[in-house]
């Protein structure tokens, strides 16, 4: 999961102003005469250590992406650019976040998966848009994942024919997409967001059982103040209810300074594991998008 989730992208800072949730009735942003944004100085902030919390009471299905198996396959669109278009790869195979080191496995391309008539993690190629990846028709439904045995011989000699195929149906969600923060145009990039209640909004999936992770990442970047390129934070939550609209806990901005450059990521995903053969199998789905913002603190009280 951290693998999947760990999608840091460098960006030109460009800062402008967003409809961000804040609390209008008890305090506004500083502004001068001219109704323009004021940023306190922050100054040089505190040492800190690196943090790495996830603070989800229940993760639910989301904790069996974390299981170790033999084989894993999976299929991932993720939105690094607001304005860009989503991207779909995919994989099968060893790897190593899900390989069992208690015994010996056989070549990775031992067994293939397919959905839709597409080979999963063929000649690991990637699409720049999801409308041109034929894999863009499974999120939203329930799809037919098949798991074959090719028939080859392994580096001793030995030969295996083809097995029978298996069959794992799974609903792959909907592809996420924020809706707010709205990112429309390149002059909407970079919202200004409070850091209390702040609220966002995406397209929501009813038939999503497994709710939505929300990732909140700062990498020690500043846009006032002094940079501080030892200092990771990241904080993880779960939202049990894919209803298209949720308030952060404040928590998930504990220790982030004012003005700091931080990535929201969404993501929405399903998993099952299973048998085949001898072996231990996971099969993945997710979608995510990353939302960059400047974190807000200081505001005045009218």
């Amino acid at each position: 999961m951290k693998t999947t989730l760990k999608i840091l992208v460098c960006f030109a800072i460009l800062i402008c102003m967003s409809a961000c949730a804040m609390d209008s009735k008890e305090s506004i942003p500083l502004e001068n005469n001219n109704g323009e944004i004021i940023i306190l100085p922050t100054g040089n902030f505190w040492k800190q250590d690196s943090k790495d919390d996830f603070i989800a009471e229940n993760p639910g299905k989301y904790l069996e992406f974390d299981i170790q198996t033999d084989f894993c396959a999976s299929v991932d669109a993720h939105k690094l650019d607001p304005l860009g278009a989503a991207v779909i790869t995919s994989f099968n195979g060893i790897s190593e976040n899900c390989i069992s080191a208690t015994r010996s496995l056989p070549e990775a391309n031992y067994y293939s998966v397919q959905v839709k008539g597409i080979k999963l993690g063929e000649k690991q190629t990637t699409t720049r848009s999801a409308s041109q990846n034929g894999l863009q028709t499974i999120f939203g439904k329930k799809t037919d994942f098949i798991i074959s045995r090719n028939p080859m011989t392994t580096r001793s000699g030995v030969s295996h024919e083809a097995s029978q195929d298996s069959t794992v149906s799974m609903y792959v969600p909907k592809m996420i997409e924020i809706l707010s923060p709205a990112i429309k145009n390149e002059d909407d990039l970079y919202p200004l967001c409070y850091y209390k209640e702040m609220e966002l909004r995406w397209n929501a999936d009813e038939n999503n059982p497994n709710g939505i992770m929300v990732v909140v990442e700062w990498t020690g970047t500043m846009i006032f103040g002094e940079d501080n390129p030892d200092v990771y934070i990241r904080r993880t939550d779960v939202i049990n209810e894919d209803s298209g609209s949720i308030v952060l806990k404040d928590e998930m901005f504990k220790d982030i300074p004012d003005t700091a450059l931080v990535y929201i990521t969404l993501l929405r995903g399903n998993v099952e594991n299973f048998l085949v053969d001898d072996y231990s199998y996971k099969l993945m789905a997710e979608s995510h998008q990353i939302l960059p913002i400047i974190l807000i603190r200081n505001l005045r009280n009218k």
